[in-house]
Order: C-alpha cells, then structure tokens, then sequence
C-alpha cells in the first residue's frame, strides 16, 4: 500500500474532511502544556470556522486512532501541500519546574505507583516525603524537550538568528511548508492569549482554563505538594545554566525572576542546599520497565475535553449556551459532549472506547 493510503486513511481517522473549508489546526505540542486549554477554547468560540487536532507524538496517534506508517509532519503536509488547506500548527512551552510537577502527577497513580489517584490522594502511605522522593528520582528524566526548537525549526528557514518575540508574546512562521507555525508560552495565557488567538484567527476567542491538575482526584496532594516541595540545589542550578528551552523562550530578567522565585524557597527551608542524585539513564530505563509491567490502569484520560468538538446541532446549542455562561463567569463549570446519536452528527475520534484497548506499553509516556 502507498503512502497515499495511509496520509487518507489517517485523514478520515482524524475526520478531516477534503470538502470542509474551515481552517485546520494542529494543537501539537508536549503534555502537560496547557494544550487542553486551548483545543477546548478553540472548539468554543471558532468551530465554524476552525478544526482542531489535538495530537502529542506518533505513539499517541498510534494508540488513540490506530494511525501508523505515517508521522505526524507527514499528515501536516499532506493537508497543506496537496489538499491545498489553511493549516496553522500550535506549540506551547510551559516553565520547566512546573512542568515536571505537572506531568509527573498526570501519571502518579497509573504509572509511578500503580494505584488510583484517588486512593494516593487519602491513603497515609502516601506521605508526601514518598512522593517527593520519587519525584526527584525521576526529575532529570521527564517532560524535556520543546516541539517549536527539537521539529518545527528544520521547516523554517532563517532560523538560525531567531529568537522568542518578548514583546508580543509568541511566535509566527511559515515555513518553507507553507504551514503556519505559531508558538506560545503558558506564562502568558492570562495576559495575552485571547488576543494573540483572535487577531490571529480573525475571530474572538477567549482562553477557558480546561483540564487543570489542581480540579483532578489527586487535588489535595497535589497543592500540598506545590507549597512544601524544595528543589534540590543541583537541579536548579541545571535549569539555570544548562536548559537551551528555558534560555530561549524566557529574557534575562524573566530567567532572573524565576530563579529567585525558586531561590526565595530554598532559602524559606531548613535543607535549602540539598544536592539530590536521582536516577541514572540506566536506573531509569529500569524503573520504566517495572512501573509498565506492573501497571493495571488506563494511563489516557478520555472525555477530558471541556469542548469535545461534535457539530451537531444539539451540540452547536450548547456551545452557545456555555459562551453566554463565560462571558459573565469564567469559573462557570460548562462542557460540550455529544449525548445522543444524530444524523447530523459529525464525531470525533472515539477516545473512550480506544482507550479500553490500550496494550500497556503506553504507560511509558510521559
């Protein structure tokens, strides 16, 4: 079979249609970035006018849709280069402490632990001395990298002098693809997102916090644990001198800041100099290899989505009624989920029922 098939098959995996004119956005970038936020947002306030993907890495299209023997950049192109469509692709960057802490406890119960969030949540076991502890054992090894500087730039040319817009507070290329490339940083999102998205979109958009880790089971550990925890002084100084992602997408002053914001904690605490040796490369693989094999629960969260994309009309009435909600309060709790089979439905990928099939092996994601 051609590569042909498999860029259509993926398409109509994905729901992009040839016929739909709306633009088409890929939402691709690393978890725990404040994505969510945004394919909700973007799905609220411009579904008439815009499809978005929301995608991670080829491992996620492979387990959530089945798509393999084509990459993601692969799909990318074929939309814009031969299909001829208006395609943007989305990048965040979130600040690397956070992060980490994000990320880790996205996957506290399923991956490092083997057991619900809920129950680590209440069970006294689960001091939060054991979770700090295996919070900096892993530390070195989890949510690197950026999609912006580690994928998109080999599609940009002139790239080589470029650096992160401070003043205007993102990032827009097109790259020798013809795709627009538009990178932004969570820092920003409550200053500066709703306009960046709706003059660069042509339409108003307002940003809906979705998917928040402070709203999930694992709550209360997990806002015990962002007032207590102390980062070693070894990893922050590796932030400082060593992270090329951190370097690039914040100033000197916005460095400075955020050092003595994790300084000004260290020095709140009797063990302010500790030096931490966390796992090897090799310790790592090991215990990646264990928590997979021991893992019995779904490590994909479905439905997660405040707007989960339907254009039913049943759906489009709701979407309305939500907007009208958030205007006024934006802490109102609101969601969009398709309830009843229509004739005019037109669904997403079936997220639930993937993720009951789920081989184990995705447990390694972080």
């Amino acid at each position: 079979m051609s590569k042909t098939f498999f860029l259509q098959k993926a398409n109509e995996i994905l729901n992009i249609r040839e016929s739909d004119n709306r633009k088409l956005v890929f939402v691709y970038t690393q978890p725990k970035v404040g994505s969510t936020s945004i394919v909700s947002s973007l799905r609220l306030y411009a579904i008439d006018k815009i499809h978005v993907i929301h995608v991670h890495d080829e491992t996620m299209l492979k387990m959530l849709g089945n798509i393999e023997f084509v990459s993601i950049q692969d799909i990318i192109n074929y939309n814009k280069i031969y299909l001829k469509k208006d395609v943007y692709v989305i990048n965040v960057y979130r600040s690397p402490i956070e992060r980490k802490i994000s990320a880790f406890f996205e996957k506290i119960g399923t991956f490092h632990f083997n057991n619900t969030d809920a129950n680590i949540d209440t069970n006294p076991n689960y001091t939060l001395n054991r979770i700090i502890t295996r919070f900096n054992n892993v530390f070195t090894h989890i949510a690197n990298g950026d999609h912006y500087l580690d994928l998109f730039l080999e599609n940009i040319s002139n790239n080589d002098s470029f650096c992160f817009d401070f003043e205007n507070k993102y990032i827009l290329q097109t790259g020798t693809n013809g795709v627009k490339y538009l990178t932004l940083r969570l820092k920003d999102a409550s200053t500066s997102w709703n306009h960046i998205l709706s003059t660069i979109f042509e339409t108003h958009i307002k940003v809906i916090p979705d998917y928040e880790s402070k709203n999930k089971k694992f709550a209360n550990l997990y806002n015990r644990f962002k007032l207590e925890y102390q980062l070693p002084t070894n990893y922050l100084q590796y932030i400082q001198k060593n992270d090329k992602y951190f370097s690039f997408y914040y100033s000197p002053n916005e460095r400075e800041e955020y050092i003595q914001m994790w300084t000004k904690n260290h020095n709140n605490n009797n063990n302010s100099n500790t030096i931490w040796v966390g796992y090897t490369e090799d310790q790592y693989k090991f215990y990646q290899q264990i928590s997979t094999e021991n893992a019995v629960l779904d490590v994909v969260r479905g439905d997660h989505y405040l707007d989960e994309g339907c254009l039913c009309n049943k759906c489009g009435h709701k979407r309305k009624h939500a907007i009208k909600m958030l205007e006024t309060n934006m802490n109102a709790r609101v969601r969009i989920k398709h309830e009843m089979p229509e004739n005019n439905s037109k669904s997403r990928i079936p997220l639930n029922n993937i993720v009951k099939r789920m081989p184990k092996k995705v447990m390694k994601l972080l």
